[in-house]
């Protein structure tokens, strides 16, 4: 069974029309080709997906609500990163319509990856072209703002439309 099968029933109108629908389709249509394993990833983030726009709140209002950062929220609800203890509650209470079996299944450690086709997504593409540019620069103010070594992705939001930022805001409790 795919994304499309599992989720875009419960997208409005039943097609990913929205940006953030179509890097979904995207994202997991390559996790559904990755093999063993990857078409339950591909069911339990459907799921996950649904819960938020059920929801009917954006990653900035369920980060608000829970601490947490907007693109942090994404990453656990896509199954990109893991559900710690005691974030649990704050994320059950601003997403109520998540099961025991979700929470459960977000609290175990999660294959990590990307399809190499979503640079082909042009906002991502943008995102890249952006940190290719400016890489050094943005390297260097994070290294004056927050030493050296690499920073944390849980810390990483997104703030609009050209501001992202890193920080100690949200990550990983």
């Amino acid at each position: 069974m795919t994304y499309a099968d599992n989720v875009a029933p419960a997208l409005p109108g039943g097609n990913p029309t929205s940006t953030e629908d179509r890097l979904a389709v995207v994202c997991l249509s390559a996790m559904e080709s990755l093999g063993e394993g990857s078409s339950a990833k591909a069911s339990a983030v459907g799921a996950l997906l649904a819960v938020k726009r059920r929801s009917g709140k954006s990653y900035g209002q369920i980060a608000a609500e829970t601490g947490l950062t907007n693109v942090y929220v994404s990453q656990l609800l896509r199954r990109q990163a893991q559900l710690k203890p005691g974030t649990a509650p704050a994320l059950r209470a601003a997403l109520p319509e998540l099961s025991d079996e979700m929470v459960g299944e977000m609290m175990r450690p999660p294959m990590r990856s990307y399809d190499p086709n979503l640079i082909q997504e042009p906002a991502v593409y943008r995102l890249h072209e952006a940190v290719m540019h400016f890489g050094e620069s943005i390297k260097e103010i994070i290294n004056e703002d927050f030493g050296d070594g690499m920073q944390s992705g849980s810390d990483v939001g997104w703030d609009g439309p050209a501001k992202i930022w890193m920080g100690s805001v949200g990550g990983l409790q």
